[in-house]
């Protein structure tokens, strides 16, 4: 399974803007019609609880076959109720248990939504093959870090640059 990170980043490498949760109000349109064409290719999509709590109610009605959202939260039992078997589950499994798990119950692709811990783990794990990045114009001097706050490294190479308009780039890395 080809596990892809998505998401949007500001110049300093904020995925939030101080204390605001999400993406909404400073990502381009360019930026939103891409991470839904990009997440969309993907028959598993991966976001922590913060991610869902926010959209909690959207998420539930946009619920469908064919398509499995998993919610990374420590305490699932906390949303037993808006499971939706096959379609919306959640877990705290480790990132490379999950990957491994849904690997072998057939999933072709994984898109990694966010947030900022969540991408933080499955780089650190070192089970992502792609990171689809858009980079907008704006400087927050502070918020949510893109891949958390815990030292790793991990390397990847610079596959493709585009400009989604006259300021905004989409960066893809493929792992090395």
């Amino acid at each position: 399974m080809k596990i892809i990170v998505i998401a949007v980043i500001s110049l300093d490498g904020c995925i939030t803007r101080h204390d605001v949760p999400g993406a909404q109000g400073w990502a381009s349109p360019e930026d939103q019609a891409h991470f839904r064409a990009s997440s969309e290719t993907c028959d598993v999509r991966v976001f922590g609880s913060g991610t869902y709590v926010p959209d909690r109610d959207s998420m539930r009605r946009a619920a469908r076959p064919g398509v499995r959202r998993v919610v990374l939260t420590s305490d699932p039992e906390r949303f037993a109720d808006d499971t939706v078997p096959g379609q919306l589950e959640f877990t705290a499994e480790a990132p490379a248990a999950l990957a491994k798990r849904l690997t072998e119950e057939g999933h072709k692709r994984c898109a990694i939504l966010g947030g900022g811990k969540v991408y933080g783990s499955f780089l650190k794990a070192g089970v992502v093959d792609e990171i689809e990045l858009t980079i907008e114009p704006v400087v927050f001097g502070s918020g949510t870090h893109f891949a958390g706050d815990e030292p790793f490294e991990q390397r990847f190479r610079c596959a493709a640059i585009d400009k989604l308009n006259d300021s905004t780039l989409l960066v893809r890395y493929v792992h090395l």
